[in-house]
């Protein structure tokens, strides 16, 4: 958890955003497994109430303990909106789209921060925006052996999608990009 912070803070900046509301004293709910369920005010299901004050159950008490905390990979913003969701990776707090890259990948959260500083496609050279945004075609890709899982490098989504088709197609990529230079060639 970053220094000087305080569980509570995620809660009152959820509320201050409208997100999750404070519940009066005498309306709260008792909290524990041995009390009949309630509705949850964040995720509006039928649960075991952890959290009396805004009434959450321990999956949205989790989600929303961090809210407003910044992702421990630099630089990361949109879809995660540099919002946390409370995941920990090594004791950092993640995104949720930061750990799913984490995780498929099998890296460590430098690792991943140092994939984050390529700045240029490794076939084309465009410049490349590392934002979690679909469909950007500067949009950065981390490029891996199927077979293997080994990262090879950073591209384009062009250049991704490309090497994905030439591999689909059966064909050598080698041999088909000398067949493709022959074929433009004049």
């Amino acid at each position: 958890m970053p220094s000087g912070y305080s569980v509570t803070k995620g809660y009152e900046k959820a509320e201050e955003l409208g997100i999750i509301s404070s519940i009066p004293f005498e309306q709260r709910v008792k909290v524990g497994l041995k009390y009949p369920k309630q509705i949850c005010q964040y995720c509006n299901q039928l649960r075991t109430i952890n959290n009396g004050q805004y009434q959450l159950c321990s999956t949205c008490c989790a989600k929303l303990r961090e809210y407003g905390q910044p992702c421990a990979v630099v630089g990361c913003s949109t879809v995660c909106d540099g919002k946390a969701s409370v995941f920990y990776h090594n004791g950092d707090l993640v995104c949720e789209s930061c750990r799913a890259c984490l995780k498929s990948y099998n890296l460590t959260l430098s690792e991943y921060q140092e994939l984050r500083n390529v700045s240029n496609c490794g076939v084309c050279g465009v410049e490349l925006d590392h934002q979690h945004s679909r469909g950007n075609r500067k949009g950065a890709c981390l490029d891996h052996d199927h077979d293997t899982g080994k990262i090879r490098g950073v591209l384009c989504q062009q250049c991704n999608v490309a090497e994905g088709y030439i591999k689909a197609s059966g064909h050598d990529p080698v041999t088909w990009a000398k067949k493709l230079i022959l074929y433009l060639q004049p």
